[in-house]
C-alpha cells in the first residue's frame, strides 16, 4: 500500500509539474504574442495611408498579425483580446470582436467597462447612482468598497460630480477624500483629480463659484508642482472661471501667490490679457496699461485688450482723438514681422469645390462665395486642439464682424457619429460660438471635403482668396488669442494687399 501511495504522489507530481510547465510555455506564448502586437502598434511605420479614413498596415504587419490570429481568438486572457482590438482598423470587424470579448469574459474588464458607461450615461441623481452601482457589484461579484480600477473611480467622479450639481457639497468633498485615499499610489495626483472634477463642473453648469472654491483646495500643490503644463492648465482654468464672474479680485490674488513660487509662469501673453484686465478692474490702472502695450508690441492686438486700452487712453487724455495712431504705433513692429513671417508661406492652387448643409440643413457652395476671402476650419466636437484654438477663432470673427469681404466656415468632419448636428448645436450654445459650420458628413460620403483638401490632422485651416485658390494651409492649433488673431489678420491683408489681375 504504502509503495502504491508513492507512486501515485510521484505521477501527481510529474502530472503537476507537466501542467505547471505547460502554463509556463503557454504564458511566455501570450506574452510574446502582447510584445508583438505592442511593437507593431508602437512603431507607426507599420501603418499606411493618407488619413484615418484608408488607414491600413504594411504587408509584413498583416503577416505578422495574421500569424497569431487563430491563438488570440482560442485564449483566455481577455488582455490580449482588448490589445488585439487597437488593431482592427475595420469598424464592423472591431465591433465583432468586441461583441465576442463580452460573451466569453461576461464578467471581465470590458463587461464592467461596459455597464459602467451605462450607469454613467443614464442616472441623473446621486441616489441613482448608488443604487446603481449596488447592482453593478452585485452583478460582478465586488465586495463593498473595493477598488475595481477605472469603473470604480468613473463611478466615484460621476457621484461627486452628481453631489455638487445638487448642492450638496459636504458629501461630494466627502467622496473626493475617499477617491484619493483609495488610490494611494496616485495622491500625488490629487491637484489633478479637483482640476478635471472642476472642469466637468463647469460644463455641467454647477454654480462658478462652488468650483473656484474647490479649485482653491489645492492651490498650495499646485504652486508646488514642477509640471507647467499642470499649473498652466490649473491657471487657465481658473482665471476663466473668475473672469465669468468678474472676480476680478481673485485673479489679481492668483498672480500675487503664484508670482511668489514661478515668477516666469505667468509674465508670457496665454494669461496676460485677463491679467491686464483684473488690474483696470481693480484700478491698477498703471499696471494694465504696462501689460497691454506689451501685449500689443510683442502679440498683437485684439478687440477686448484694445477697448480697454481706449478707456486707459481716454481717462489720461480726456479725449480718444490721436488713438488710432497710438495703437497703429504700438503693433506696427509686430504686424510687420507677422506679414513678412507669412508672406513666405503663401501657396497658390485651386481649391475644390463642394456643397454642404449648414446648422439649418442649408446647402452651401464654396463656388457661390467666389469673390470673398474664405477661411475653413476643419474640426471636432472630440478635438480638444480645435477646441483650444476657438477662442482666437472667436475672436478673429469679431475683428472682420462688419466686413462683407471675409467669411469664416467651420467643417465639421471626422465626428464617431454619423449625424452629428443635434452635438454641434448644444457644443456651441454651451460655448457661446456665433460660428458658420457646414457638415462634412451629411449627403455626402463620410469626410470627403477633408479628404479631397488632403486633411490629415485636425484642427487644419484653409485660406482661400477671391480667385478660389488656396494661399495657406495649417494644421496644429494655440490657445494664444493674440496669436490667432495676428495670424488670421496678417495672412488676410496679404491677400487682401496683392495685386489682383486684370479681367
Amino acid at each position: 500500500m504504502r509503495s502504491l501511495s508513492i507512486t501515485g504522489m510521484i505521477l501527481l507530481f510529474l502530472i503537476t509539474t507537466i501542467r505547471i510547465n505547460a502554463q509556463t510555455q503557454n504564458n511566455e506564448r501570450y506574452e510574446n504574442i502582447l510584445k508583438d502586437i505592442r511593437s507593431i502598434l508602437n512603431n507607426k511605420e507599420n501603418i499606411i495611408g493618407k488619413n484615418n479614413l484608408d488607414e491600413t498596415y504594411t504587408e509584413e504587419a498583416i503577416k505578422k498579425l495574421e500569424s497569431f490570429n487563430d491563438e488570440i481568438l482560442n485564449s483566455n486572457d481577455e488582455k490580449i483580446y482588448s490589445l488585439y482590438m487597437y488593431t482592427i482598423f475595420d469598424r464592423a470587424k472591431k465591433e465583432e470582436l468586441r461583441e465576442s470579448v463580452f460573451k466569453k469574459f461576461p464578467k471581465g474588464n470590458a463587461s464592467q467597462e461596459l455597464a459602467m458607461s451605462l450607469i454613467i450615461k443614464n442616472t441623473k441623481s446621486s441616489k441613482d447612482i448608488i443604487k446603481s452601482y449596488k447592482q453593478f457589484s452585485r452583478q460582478f461579484n465586488i465586495k463593498k468598497n473595493e477598488n475595481i480600477g477605472s469603473s470604480f473611480s468613473i463611478y466615484k467622479r460621476k457621484l461627486i460630480l452628481l453631489y455638487f450639481i445638487e448642492g450638496n457639497t459636504k458629501s461630494a468633498y466627502y467622496h473626493i477624500n475617499d477617491l484619493i485615499i483609495s488610490q494611494p499610489k496616485k495622491r500625488h495626483d490629487y491637484s489633478n483629480l479637483h482640476l478635471s472634477i472642476a472642469k466637468q463642473m463647469n460644463t455641467s453648469n454647477v454654480d462658478k463659484k462652488i468650483i473656484l472654491e474647490l479649485l482653491d483646495t489645492v492651490i498650495e500643490e499646485v504652486r508646488n508642482d514642477n509640471q507647467e503644463y499642470s499649473i498652466n492648465d490649473y491657471v487657465k482654468t481658473y482665471i476663466n472661471l473668475a473672469y465669468d464672474t468678474q472676480d476680478y479680485e481673485r485673479i489679481v490674488n492668483l498672480f500675487k501667490q503664484f508670482d511668489s513660487t514661478n515668477p516666469n509662469l505667468l509674465n508670457g501673453s496665454l494669461f496676460a490679457d485677463k491679467q491686464a484686465s483684473a488690474y483696470y478692474h481693480t484700478n491698477q490702472i498703471n499696471k494694465a496699461k504696462d501689460i497691454l502695450e506689451y501685449i500689443l508690441k510683442n502679440h498683437g492686438t485684439d478687440s477686448e485688450s484694445e477697448d480697454i486700452l481706449k478707456n486707459i487712453y481716454i481717462k489720461e487724455n480726456n479725449t480718444d482723438q490721436g488713438f488710432g495712431v497710438y495703437i497703429q504705433n504700438l503693433t506696427a513692429v509686430f504686424d510687420k514681422k507677422a506679414i513678412d513671417s507669412f508672406r513666405g508661406k503663401m501657396i497658390k492652387k485651386t481649391a475644390p469645390d463642394f456643397t454642404l448643409e449648414d446648422l439649418n440643413g442649408q446647402k452651401v457652395s464654396l463656388s457661390d462665395l467666389k469673390g470673398k476671402i474664405v477661411i475653413l476650419d476643419f474640426w471636432a466636437t472630440w478635438c480638444s486642439p480645435c477646441i483650444q484654438s476657438f477662442p482666437g477663432m472667436q475672436a478673429s470673427i469679431e475683428k472682420y464682424k462688419d466686413d462683407d469681404r471675409i467669411k469664416f466656415i467651420f467643417v465639421n468632419t471626422w465626428e464617431s457619429d454619423i449625424n452629428p448636428q443635434e452635438k454641434v448645436k448644444t457644443f456651441l450654445k454651451n460655448n457661446n460660438y456665433l460660428f458658420n459650420v457646414l457638415f462634412d458628413n451629411s449627403n455626402t460620403p463620410v469626410n470627403a471635403i477633408a479628404t479631397s483638401y488632403g486633411v490629415r490632422g485636425i484642427p487644419h485651416k484653409v485660406v482661400i482668396d477671391q480667385n478660389g485658390f488656396i494661399r495657406f494651409e495649417s494644421s496644429g492649433s494655440s490657445s494664444n488669442i493674440n496669436s490667432i488673431v495676428s495670424e488670421m489678420s496678417a495672412k488676410i491683408e496679404l491677400i487682401l494687399t496683392e495685386p489682383q489681375p486684370n479681367n
